[in-house]
């Protein structure tokens, strides 16, 4: 078994995708305890013969699913910590031995990050996480909250593989929800345990194509070519503050009472907060939006909503399970996933 397993779904064949692949093979050929597995569903033979060509005792290229690769290509590891890393990011491998060294040293982390850095249009920006290295179970909701708006950098974080394989379980067993929705996963990881914050900067979150675009026109197109209703993606947001309160209140998470409701206030703060941001960014103008058979049940939500900071969640998952049956006729199951999250927790979930 390897230290670190680096796992990349990959599809695209551009000069930037090859780029962290082969950043990832350079560190796999000179750290022998470090595995990289290459998961590739684009079915570019070209680009498959190109990079089996790097094959090694720790750098494998396997031929992915159309469907989550990222899932499959998690399946496809051996490490004790793992590390997922998108093919258009950019990796920082340098760091990454001295991170893995001072996370084996030390006793009570469950993984560990470094500085990120975001792609501007201007360059790079550099940010350090707080909050996740805290012991207190608030505390480290509290600074998963505090990344509402930064991306989801802690879903790129060196984790160990218990705790990842769990969060992924999480992910994948949603109940028609957004692909976005990872941001539950890392939740999970961070409720797991504190994470060691490191000085080093260790990758570069590519968000340029987010910047250059108007971000609805972005999710918009996203939500198109995925075949998700639209109306149903303007709620993705504040389904994720109701869904997070019914995670962090689930028997999985075994704190005291009155953390866990510090650490739902936080979470629902935080998203309810960009999901006010996505009201106002002119989504309701839409004509995609406009269309929907379920706009006008959303808007009436956003109307009641909007300018309210007590959420009750339990009430709020019933509204939106209503809106959720109109749109794809799915709601009612929804509705039963996350009560029986809160009330019996992950597994009996998750369990069909």
């Amino acid at each position: 078994m390897f230290d670190l397993s680096i796992f990349i779904p990959t599809h695209y064949a551009g000069p930037r995708h090859y780029a962290v692949i082969m950043q990832a093979c350079e560190l796999a050929r000179t750290n022998p305890n470090i595995e990289v597995v290459v998961s590739d569903n684009s079915e570019n033979p070209e680009k498959f013969a190109f990079l089996s060509s790097f094959a090694s005792d720790n750098f494998r290229l396997v031929k992915g699913p159309s469907m989550e690769n990222h899932v499959f290509a998690l399946g496809q590891t051996t490490g004790r910590y793992l590390m997922v890393v998108g093919d258009d990011d950019t990796l920082l491998p340098a760091s990454i031995p001295t991170m893995m060294r001072d996370l084996t040293g030390s006793n009570g982390f469950v993984g560990a990050i470094g500085q990120f850095g975001r792609e501007l249009d201007s360059g790079y920006d550099f940010h350090n996480l707080r909050g996740i290295d805290a012991q207190s179970f608030d505390g480290r909701v509290a600074g998963i909250a505090g990344t509402v708006g930064l991306g989801n950098p802690l879903f790129h974080a060196i984790v160990a593989r218990d705790i990842l394989l769990k969060g992924y379980k999480l992910w994948v067993s949603l109940p028609n929800i957004m692909s976005h929705h990872d941001q539950l996963a890392t939740l999970f990881v961070a409720c797991s345990g504190p994470l060691k914050i490191m000085a080093q900067p260790w990758f570069i979150y590519n968000i340029q194509n987010h910047l250059r675009t108007a971000t609805v026109d972005t999710e918009l197109r996203h939500a198109k070519t995925l075949g998700h209703p639209v109306s149903l993606w303007i709620l993705s947001r504040l389904m994720l503050a109701v869904e997070g309160s019914f995670l962090i209140g689930s028997p999985d998470f075994l704190a005291p009472e009155d953390q866990k409701r510090a650490a739902i206030s936080a979470w629902f703060r935080g998203w309810h907060a960009a999901w006010q941001h996505s009201i106002h960014d002119n989504y309701y103008a839409r004509p995609e939006f406009a269309e929907c058979p379920a706009a006008p049940h959303v808007v009436a939500l956003a109307q009641k909503y909007v300018a309210s900071n007590q959420l009750d969640p339990n009430v709020l998952l019933g509204e939106i399970a209503g809106m959720y049956e109109k749109i794809n006729g799915s709601g009612e199951g929804y509705r039963r996933f996350w009560t029986r999250m809160a009330s019996e927790g992950l597994a009996a979930a998750t369990a069909g």
